[in-house]
């Protein structure tokens, strides 16, 4: 909102001008208008005064601390003053200001050489709340959404139909500008890096003088690859091309390593060519006779590697041929590890072009594999060029032009890090993205090089703008922080220039922007460019500070990022310590050599317990976090920060996963470990609830979700055992399904629910039903969930129905009846069911108990229900082998309470469960038939229970959707068991009328209810039918729930002392009553709580008495847990960030 405006004029020699406001406000931006500029439109006498042109402004802001949720009152006004520098170019310009949430101010001041200026304020009031109000449930969600920046149509390249449109607007700007598929292979791969060409000056390859040339063999390769450093003209003769792939062939008689060597070269440069001359050199060339594998090397194959960037040499690469000549390669050269990388990397490349090629083709892809593809393909200048001037080729134009047309504007635009949900018009609208983003830095550096600095400054506006849009940002990142790029950039920075132009100011924010972003803060090099900020330019001192602390970690590498890990304490900024993190997660690039090159660093620079850090530092995290989502929580950190925090969280967790397997882990540790990858876990669902799709905050919450499931997957198979002697699996289930249940100050559901996920994500998954030796698969059955049964069968309980069966579904399939979890998930049910059912008649007197126990009958018999239909008898006989299982089942049916109106579909449900599949009565299910005739088991049982059943069912008031499939399949199985002898079926026959209807008869191929009505036989009893009457269940209140729960806890008291005192059973002399008097021993207190002690004065004359005791007991009885000492994890003084 606009706070202020106005002209200001400096007063006296100190040239100042102040601007006091009312209340206190947080400014968010000043603009700056130049003279003879109309303010508003509807006032058209209001212009601008500004005078001089250009000037210098230094900028004073009194910072005013407002009132946190801590303080119970309101905090004073201070004097502290905040100084930034504005260097003002001219024109129309807004400078943006950030005081940060925890500030405002009243008085703004400014100083500088100016004779006026015209100044408008934004931002908002500053809304001073109290401390009650800050701890409100109105705050529980933090108030922080950040939308996708609205950009014009020429500034969205998804929205146009051609994505070169706008690089082709900005090379308007230049003088003389190329074509801009020349531009593109000139400034990403042909000219040297520091290189200036002018478009005058660009020379193209002549080949008349070297084809008429005599030299032959190896020295005219070398000269036709020095001949590919210039541009191939795409109009050259076809004539002159077919000679030109003649030469080469005939140069390759004789087939060296250096041969092999200067070639690869060649075909590098070839690459960097339009479509025309690579076609015509690759038309006779066979690369399998070429690329011998005994005559490779690692240098050979990183100059293939790069030219297979384009999709013609990949396919000559690709040959099956030419990939045995690789894997020949890869079997030779073993143990060199550099050209197995090498040579590896090439392959998944060439493969790459071949899924790529089939997407684009309308195929089916793996798109994320895809995406990764593309931007290992994109990291570097040359091949990123490469890639780039095939998209925007006539080859793939008509490809391109054809779905481009077809996309439709997109809510989620993808990029490298949300791969795992791209589709194919989404991959494709990637595509849009980066053609329209790498060609317009193209053309960006070619404005640099030439000294248009009208292009240079509009690039830079709109990369800002790319910068605040989620997915553009990510390509744009990706690609600015390319060599070439940032040189450009670096030009743009050191300009001369006072007062530093716009341009500067624009470049300083988007590097400052690289260094905040997890993807590019540990680039090399950013160094060179933080060096090249100039004192007297937009950013803060402070701010340049830190980008220079950050690069100065990047360029000194693990030693230095170690030791900012260890150093880091409150105050510092968690920037600093994220890059820090990132140089020791990359140091574990090198799989055979990482982790021990961290820990001999650690060592040799004298910190011990690089680990125990990490997780004390996750923990405080974890802490910051999780205050932000407690059911009273302080006011909300800003979304910058809770970013800083997750991605740094989902940093030490990476970091973790790779040190842990090496060293033997105390069970401390492990619990505080596990204890924090729970919380971590809990906090990325909730802030993917909170936060709107495309937020920065959401997206580092499902990054680091799956990472929290990997750190404990290694965990849990670490082989070293932890000090108390279990494995460490053992100590992983048992923390996560305790702190599943113990009580915090948050969502207890939502606790249970993630701890449930969490462990459906860790558990192995089960490779087939065949195979049974999978050493994952053995150790979790018979290491680590026969030690945790008890814990397991508590938290079982608290699981949802559903959740239930699929956990009892996943260890099912993991144990494959080697230890019989199966039979165990059973008879627990059982008897927690048995237990339930055989409670007195009078738990179910009251009302509220009846309900709720009535419900919990509900969950058991859903879960019974589920589970029969998902390990039937027939399919699974392991599981029911015992006839005790069985019998209780049939026993729980035929218990009268199984009737009431709340059970009556689920009590079917089970029914149906328990009747054999009428597919296999032929051989297991009449197996079971004959297993309950031997251990006594009648069927009367269940055709009792189901006649009870369908009896309610039948005159209840349910809907019952689909009922009449259970109805046919019930009559067909009765009508099976009454096929000799009618059977009973425990229903009247006005039932049977009822529960005909519900068959839809015309499906059952001419039959008749009279078919099924011979073969029953009906109880027309009228006591009989259950009474229904009472089938809507009052539903519960809080209130009742709690009261049913149990009583509160009893206040302790002291026990009192029956007997008389001992003073009144003896006689004392006037002088003792003296000495116990309360004017003697100035004990005056009077007990209102229980009595301290029923002690004479004499008995406790070293202090007065108390009641803390007595208060201390009674907070304690009414917390209903323990006083717990400090975790691990806890050790740290609270953070503070800048």
């Amino acid at each position: 909102m606009l706070l202020s405006w106005g002209t200001l004029y400096p007063n006296g020699t100190s040239k100042l001008a102040s601007i006091r406001f009312s209340s206190p406000v947080k400014i968010t931006s000043l603009r700056i208008f130049p003279n003879s500029c109309h303010l508003f439109s509807s006032n058209p006498e209001a212009f601008g005064q500004t005078e001089p042109k250009a000037f210098t402004l230094t900028v004073f802001l009194n910072a005013q601390a407002l009132p946190s949720a801590n303080e119970t009152t309101k905090a004073r006004s201070t004097n502290n003053l905040i100084t930034t520098n504005l260097h003002y170019p001219g024109g129309m310009r807004e400078f943006s200001l950030n005081l940060g949430h925890d500030y405002a101010t009243r008085l703004l001041i400014l100083q500088g050489d100016f004779t006026s200026v015209t100044i408008a304020v934004y931002g908002d009031l500053a809304v001073e709340m109290s401390a009650d109000e800050l701890m409100t449930g109105e705050h529980v969600t933090p108030s922080i959404s950040v939308g996708e920046v609205s950009l014009p149509t020429i500034l969205d390249p998804i929205n146009l139909s051609d994505p070169t449109l706008l690089p082709m607007k900005l090379l308007e700007l230049t003088p003389n500008p190329p074509p801009l598929p020349l531009l593109v292979r000139l400034q990403f791969g042909l000219k040297l890096q520091d290189q200036i060409i002018r478009t005058d000056d660009i020379r193209f390859a002549e080949w008349e003088d070297l084809l008429e040339s005599d030299v032959t063999g190896l020295e005219w390769l070398e000269r036709a690859a020095t001949m590919l450093n210039l541009p191939v003209a795409e109009t050259v003769a076809p004539e002159i091309l077919n000679r030109l792939s003649s030469r080469i062939i005939d140069s390759l008689v004789e087939k060296t390593n250096d041969s092999l060597f200067i070639f690869a070269g060649l075909i590098r440069r070839v690459s960097t060519q339009p479509e025309i001359v690579v076609d015509s050199f690759l038309v006779d060339l066979d690369f399998s006779d070429i690329f011998e594998s005994h005559l490779l090397d690692k240098h050979i194959i990183e100059r293939l590697h790069d030219a297979a960037a384009h999709p013609s040499i990949a396919r000559c690469l690709g040959s099956p041929s030419m990939m045995s000549n690789l894997d020949s390669f890869l079997t030779l050269y073993t143990t060199n590890l550099p050209a197995k990388q090498a040579t590896i990397a090439l392959q998944d490349r060439v493969r790459g072009w071949e899924e790529f090629e089939k997407s684009i083709q309308g195929g089916s892809a793996d798109i994320p594999l895809l995406m990764h593809w593309i931007r290992k393909l994109t990291s570097e200048d040359i091949t990123c060029g490469i890639f780039l001037n095939y998209l925007i080729s006539d080859t793939f134009s008509a490809t391109r032009r054809e779905y481009f047309l077809h996309i439709d504007r997109l809510h989620f635009i993808p990029s490298w890090s949300s791969a795992s949900l791209v589709t194919f018009p989404e991959f494709l609208a990637f595509l849009k993205a980066f053609i329209g983003i790498s060609s317009t830095l193209a053309v960006f550096s070619w404005a640099v090089d030439l000294g248009a600095h009208e292009c240079v400054e509009k690039f830079l506006s709109i990369a800002r703008l790319w910068q605040e849009v989620p997915a553009y940002e990510k390509i744009f990142n990706h690609v600015f922080v390319l060599p070439r790029i940032l040189y450009r950039l670096e030009d743009v920075l050191r300009q001369p220039s006072d007062p530093p132009n716009i341009s500067i100011q624009y470049g300083e924010q988007i590097l400052s922007h690289l260094l905040d972003n997890v993807e590019t803060m540990a680039c090399p090099d950013l160094t060179r460019l933080v060096d090249g900020i100039s004192d007297q330019g937009f950013l803060s001192s402070a701010r340049r500070s830190e980008m220079s602390r950050i690069v100065f970690i990047t360029e000194h590498g693990l030693e230095e990022a170690i030791r900012t890990v260890f150093d880091f304490s409150a105050g510092n900024s968690i920037n600093i310590l994220h890059a820090a993190l990132l140089v020791i997660e990359k140091a574990f690039e090198d799989p055979d050599n990482g982790v021990w090159n961290l820990i001999h660093t650690s060592w040799e620079q004298d910190f011990y317990g690089l680990g125990y850090q990490l997780i004390d530092l996750l923990g405080h995290f974890i802490a910051l976090m999780r205050g932000q989502f407690l059911l009273e929580p302080p006011p909300p950190l800003h979304a910058t920060i809770l970013t800083q925090l997750v991605h740094s969280s989902h940093s030490i967790l990476r970091i973790l996963t790779h040190l842990f397997p090496t060293q033997i882990q105390p069970s401390r540790l492990v619990h505080t470990l596990v204890d924090n990858i729970l919380n971590l876990f809990i906090l990325t669902d909730a802030i993917d609830s909170i936060y709107p799709f495309g937020n920065p905050v959401r997206h580092a919450a499902r990054l680091t979700r799956p990472t929290c499931a990997e750190t404990l997957s290694t965990l849990c198979t670490v082989k070293p055992e932890i000090c108390s002697g279990s494995s460490i699996g053992v100590l992983v289930f048992r923390t996560l399904v305790q702190n599943a249940l113990r009580p915090e100050n948050d969502d207890p559901v939502i606790r249970v629910e993630q701890v449930f996920w969490l462990l459906d994500l860790v558990l192995p998954l089960s490779i087939s039903d065949t195979v049974s030796n999978n050493s994952q698969e053995q150790y979790w059955i018979k290491e680590v969930i026969p030690n945790i049964l008890p814990e397991l069968n508590r938290f079982f309980r608290a699981l949802t129905t559903d959740n239930q069966l699929q956990l009892a579904g996943r260890l099912i399939d993991l144990d494959r009846e080697e230890i019989g979890l199966g039979q165990w998930f059973i008879d627990q049910e059982l008897n927690f069911f048995g237990r339930i059912l055989e409670q007195p008649e009078t738990s179910w007197a009251s009302e509220t108990n009846a309900v709720i126990t009535l419900q919990i009958i509900k969950k058991s018999l859903r879960f019974l229900t589920g589970f029969l239909k998902l390990f039937p008898i027939g399919k699974y006989p392991g599981i029911y082998q015992e006839t005790e299982t069985l019998l209780k089942l049939y026993q729980a049916m035929d218990n009268p309470k199984m009737t009431a109106p709340l059970l009556l579909p689920y009590t079917v449900d089970l029914a149906l469960a328990l009747i054999p599949d009428m597919n296999l009565l032929a051989v297991d299910a009449t197996a079971t038939l004959v297993t309950l005739e031997r251990s006594d088991m009648k069927q009367d049982t269940l055709i009792r229970s189901l006649g009870r059943s369908l009896t309610g069912l039948a005159t209840s008031r349910h809907e019952l959707p689909g009922f009449g499939k259970d109805v046919t399949l019930i009559f067909e199985w009765l009508q099976k068991l009454g096929s000799s002898d009618p059977v009973p079926v425990y229903f009247s026959e006005q039932i049977f009328d009822r529960l005909s209807a519900y068959i839809e008869w015309s499906e059952m191929d001419h039959r008749q209810p009279d078919d099924f009505r011979i073969n029953f036989i009906f109880n027309n009893e009228t006591d009989s039918e259950p009474d229904v009457s009472s089938s809507k269940i009052p539903p519960l209140s809080f209130q009742d729930v709690k009261k049913s729960l149990g009583n509160q806890p009893l206040t302790p008291s002291t026990p009192r002392l029956n007997g008389e005192s001992i003073f009144k059973m003896t006689t004392t002399s006037p002088i003792t009553t003296l000495f116990n008097s309360v004017k003697t021993t100035l004990l005056t207190k009077t007990y209102q709580q229980n009595e301290f002690r029923q002690l004479s004065a004499r008995q406790n004359t070293s202090r007065r008495p108390s009641v803390h005791v007595d208060e201390f007991e009674q907070e304690k009885a009414l917390s209903g847990s323990e006083q717990v000492p400090p975790e691990y994890g806890q050790l740290l003084p609270p953070l503070k960030f800048e």
